[in-house]
């Protein structure tokens, strides 16, 4: 069981948990609890700080840490296939949100007959006390201590868990095999893992989301997965005018941010999207 000492005029709030609220007094205080949530507490001024309600001990350390005012928050933990960084931009989430990056106590598969294929140890969660960022998080997953037999770490993705339907979602992420890291932009916080994301034989198999893209509601890109691999995409507006032309990487992936071929921001509307790729040709609309 974890046990919290906290030095003399540290401590203002109450505890409160599965335990019940038990005000503490000036001075050293310690508390063994059986519980992993605490209401609200200050472990020192100005270094990690735990305010939403959300306690992580991990390997001896407490990993919380508390977004400033004009302060960007950075947290490191270590998996068994080696450190995952995360870098949130100042202002991203609400003055005193708590952070937590920890490791999930238990990493749900992938679906039969998905085309993922996780790499072990890799998971962590991000809890933000139920808030998510108005601005791109960047993460970056190192796989130097993982096992690679039968891998291919060129098609390496960060997936994102979906609660709701329970499915491993791969995300547009940048690999660097040279120093071994997946890095992602995040724009949502969840259960996060690397993954093998193998290419699609088809583009029938095409899955978008966010759709429609919304950036009102926090939304940074739309993305297409499980294509082929390399496939071009272009994407239409209602008269036919070509507004944006992608192309899809070698896991089959392709990520749209809303701007048109010149750079500046698509109108709002409905838009067609024609994908080719594999012998195959196939349209949407988003």
């Amino acid at each position: 069981l974890p046990c919290l000492t906290h030095a003399a005029g540290s401590i203002a709030p109450s505890f409160e948990g599965a335990f019940g609220a038990t005000p503490l007094s000036s001075g050293t205080a310690s508390l063994t609890t059986s519980g992993p949530q605490i209401g609200a507490m200050i472990l020192s001024a100005g270094t990690k700080v735990i305010q939403s309600g959300f306690l992580s001990h991990l390997l001896g350390s407490l990993v919380a840490q508390v977004a400033a005012p004009g302060q960007a928050v950075t947290q490191t933990v270590t998996t068994g296939a080696g450190p995952v960084t995360l870098s949130i931009p100042a202002g991203a989430l609400p003055d005193g949100t708590g952070v937590v990056l920890r490791l999930p106590a238990a990493v749900p598969a992938s679906a039969s007959g998905s085309n993922l294929r996780a790499v072990a140890n890799s998971a962590v969660e991000i809890l933000a006390g139920g808030a998510q960022p108005t601005a791109n998080a960047r993460c970056t997953f190192s796989f130097a201590n993982a096992n690679l037999v039968g891998f291919n770490p060129a098609l390496f993705v960060v997936a994102r868990y979906n609660t709701v339907n329970r499915t491993w979602i791969p995300l547009a992420s940048t690999v660097d095999t040279a120093a071994q890291t997946v890095t992602v932009s995040l724009d949502h916080f969840s259960l996060f893992q690397i993954m093998q994301a193998n290419p699609s034989s088809t583009v029938s198999t095409v899955k978008i989301f966010p759709n429609p893209l919304r950036p009102a509601l926090g939304h940074q890109a739309m993305n297409f997965i499980y294509l082929p691999a390399n496939s071009r995409i272009r994407i239409y507006g209602m008269k036919g005018r070509l507004v944006r032309e992608l192309t899809a990487n070698g896991s089959g992936m392709a990520s749209w941010d809303g701007t048109n071929q010149w750079g500046g921001p698509a109108a709002s509307g409905v838009y067609f999207v024609f994908a080719q790729g594999a012998g195959e040709k196939r349209t949407f609309d988003v």
